[in-house]
């Protein structure tokens, strides 16, 4: 009886603490410039022939019949081996009806994602500057999640139906999708017609009331907490990121199959973008820096009408997250438009010639959010030390409003010096080798018969 009583108080202070973690569910900015030294030299995608760009609703039309059979399949999958799965409702299961008026909204239903997502033809330009015959997308076009100033860096090279692309450029093109929309308003409580159908109950964590909020529970897991954090808040494991990284890997599959290789090529990119999120340390571990013990005691402060503290470490851990990413995206943007060979730990981990393992769903939980975790504690000191202090000590700045977190890496380098930059970066390397591991496995498997 006192043990019982002993976890429903663990539980109401741990609970109450990490609900109220409400961080940006973004995870790396940028994912093309994570993913492309990763994958580039593979031979599935060296050896691949160029792909011919389709619309969404073509390749759907064209393929309906078989897809009904394979969504029922994904859909069995799930429910099998995907642990806390809210099972697809009866109603929006996908059937072969012919409409090619209502196909794309009856795959978005039966996937479950946002169903006024975009998905125009296009891929993401490097390097040289896109020659002016080409059109150009705006964020606008191909995001809904109204994070237009983190796109405003990337150039969006539109394909015209029929048009050839390279597929090493559509599946890097496509793996930073994911966090243009496609999870965002999808639970009971974010006041939105798909989560009031998908079936997905309320949103476990992250703020429910928050655009890019709502897409947390697909883009961040917590695997690897410790046992008293598991005890007291099991909501953190009702994480559907292994439901998306499976069911890409299968959508991917079958249209290769089916001879439709330019969403082959760009589901598999949509997959890679929720393996790399668990290599961000923040969104593998629920509050990094903090022990089990330490959120308890603040949360307890907190309930006690002492809430100064559980306030300050929730808004301190969303800054520190941000700014990481803001540290991160410009600094490898610039050496990889440089081209290789790299200097920077990070690209040189990424593009690191290994071998990729055979591909299993267990290995994005064991591999990746692994070893994001364990990097965890390490890197957030690290911010800490090396960060100006606007950035990580101030609970009174909000990052995400500051626009010139963009150029954080250039004052690191100025005020801290290149090796503050480069042990910030050789602490990511054990995640971000786990993810390169990953990806190359998922990549090949995707491409086996």
């Amino acid at each position: 009886m006192r043990h019982h009583t002993f976890l429903s108080v663990v539980f109401t202070l741990t609970a109450g603490f990490v609900m109220a973690f409400q961080h940006e569910a973004s995870a790396w900015l940028r994912h093309q410039v994570f993913t492309r030294p990763a994958v580039e030299n593979l031979s599935a995608v060296t050896e691949a022939p160029a792909a011919s760009a389709e619309s969404l609703e073509d390749f759907l039309s064209a393929t309906e019949s078989e897809l009904a059979a394979e969504l029922s399949a994904i859909e069995s999958w799930a429910r099998a081996n995907v642990p806390n799965y809210p099972a697809l409702p009866d109603a929006l299961a996908f059937s072969a009806t012919g409409d090619g008026g209502t196909v794309r909204q009856r795959f978005l239903q039966a996937i479950r994602v946002n169903p006024n997502i975009k998905t125009p033809l296009y891929v993401t330009e490097y390097g040289e500057e896109t020659p002016a015959a080409k059109i150009l997308l705006t964020p606008e076009d191909v995001s809904v999640a109204g994070n237009y100033d983190e796109l405003a860096f990337l150039r969006f090279r539109a394909l015209a139906p029929g048009e050839k692309a390279d597929a090493l450029e559509i599946l890097v093109s496509a793996c930073d999708e994911p966090d243009y929309g496609l999870d965002i308003g999808l639970f009971a409580d974010n006041q939105t017609s798909a989560g009031a159908a998908y079936g997905f109950g309320n949103q476990p964590y992250g703020n429910p009331n928050l655009l890019y909020g709502s897409q947390a529970p697909f883009h961040m897991a917590f695997f690897h907490e410790s046992p008293i954090v598991n005890l007291a808040a099991p909501f953190l494991r009702k994480s559907l990121i292994e439901y998306r990284i499976g069911l890409y890997r299968r959508l991917a599959s079958f249209a290769f199959r089916t001879g439709h290789d330019y969403w082959g090529w760009r589901f598999t990119g949509w997959g890679l973008h929720y393996i790399g999120d668990l290599s961000m340390p923040y969104h593998a571990t629920a509050l990094a820096g903090y022990s089990a013990i330490r959120m308890i005691f603040i949360n307890l402060l907190d309930m006690i009408g002492i809430s100064g503290p559980k306030d300050r470490a929730v808004q301190l851990a969303s800054n520190r997250h941000l700014a990481l990413e803001a540290f991160l995206a410009p600094l490898i943007t610039s050496e990889l438009d440089r081209g290789a060979p790299y200097s920077n730990p990070i690209l040189k981990t990424l593009s690191a010639a290994t071998a990729p393992p055979v591909y299993a769903d267990t290995m994005p939980r064991e591999n990746v959010a692994r070893a994001g975790r364990a990097a965890s504690r390490k890197v957030d000191r690290l911010i800490t030390r090396y960060f100006p202090r606007e950035y990580t000590r101030d609970a009174s700045v909000e990052v995400g409003n500051l626009p010139e977190r963009f150029s954080l890496a250039d004052r690191v380098l100025e005020e801290q010096g290149e090796n503050a930059v480069l042990t910030l970066c050789e602490s990511l390397v054990d995640p971000l080798a786990a993810f390169r591991d990953t990806a190359r496995a998922y990549v090949t498997a995707v491409r086996t018969p």
